[in-house]
């Protein structure tokens, strides 16, 4: 008597277990419930353990798929995935990689090609300052830059930057004018959202003099200027193949002297073509 009654428990505690549904969600957990009603924007449910209790109700979109008592499935949410892996047929771990792979493909391409190239002009201020002749002086700013930015991954809105240009800054310093001809080096990191509209580019940049001049009421004299290192931030806007926008940044000696000869602080506004 006693092994059947043992016997009946076993075959009540199966048809139990089987007599519930499950909500297998997009983070690949399961919650075992009794399903009320499958609408066309949320799922009505109550818990499997507390079937006299309160209705639940959660979107569609949070759930990946109903395994019914009677043993049929039916998808909620299609990850449009060519994959045809059954998800509730394999251990959690693996669903779960399954899950986060079917979301990444799912997603549609944020750019169309991984190389883009931009030549861009820009007009702007900069200041200088010579602590050692307790000197502060301001003037244009302008250039030529050509740059790429780089996508290794087309659904990832992060790469890399780099750039090479021409710069000249013009000094005003009373009835002193100095002039300085710059080769720009620039490396960084770049964020876009689209081909089309806002960006972002950080840089670090190496700043070499290629000639520098003053020019006083008696002529024209060779100046020297040193190497300079900096950083710089770009904020602009793509409109299909022209791009705007505005950078700010500053520069030091390469030698790192904050005392002497540093901090060119500048702004610069741009306009250029897209590739």
């Amino acid at each position: 008597m006693k092994k059947i009654l043992i016997l009946f428990s076993c075959v009540f505690s199966a048809i139990a277990a089987n007599a519930q549904d499950v909500l297998v969600m997009m983070d690949a957990s399961e919650v075992s419930v009794k399903v009320l009603t499958v609408g066309s924007n949320e799922i009505e449910y109550k818990k499997f353990d507390d079937q006299q209790g309160p209705t639940y109700r959660i979107p569609r979109s949070e759930v990946f798929i109903i395994k019914f008592e009677n043993g049929t499935q039916e998808k909620i949410t299609d990850f449009e995935t060519k994959q045809s892996v059954s998800v509730v047929s394999k251990p959690a771990d693996q669903r779960y990689a399954f899950i986060e792979q079917a979301k990444e493909e799912s997603k549609g391409d944020i750019h169309k090609k991984n190389l883009y190239l931009t030549a861009q002009t820009y007009f702007g201020m900069a200041a200088s300052e010579n602590k050692n002749y307790d000197l502060f002086y301001a003037g244009l700013d302008t250039g030529l830059d050509v740059i790429f930015d780089y996508f290794p991954n087309l659904k990832a809105s992060r790469g890399i930057a780099g750039s090479l240009g021409y710069n000249y800054k013009l000094y005003e310093i009373s009835n002193l004018k100095a002039s300085v001809k710059n080769f720009d080096i620039h490396c960084g990191y770049s964020l876009r959202s689209d081909d089309e509209g806002f960006y972002l580019r950080a840089s670090l940049f190496l700043n070499i003099p290629l000639d520098t001049n003053l020019i006083t009421g008696t002529g024209k004299v060779d100046g020297e200027a040193n190497t300079l290192i900096g950083a710089d931030l770009d904020l602009g806007w793509d409109f299909n193949w022209l791009t705007i926008g505005g950078r700010v940044g500053t520069s030091f000696n390469s030698q790192f002297d904050m005392g002497i000869y540093n901090r060119v602080p500048y702004y610069r506004f741009f306009i250029g073509v897209a590739f």
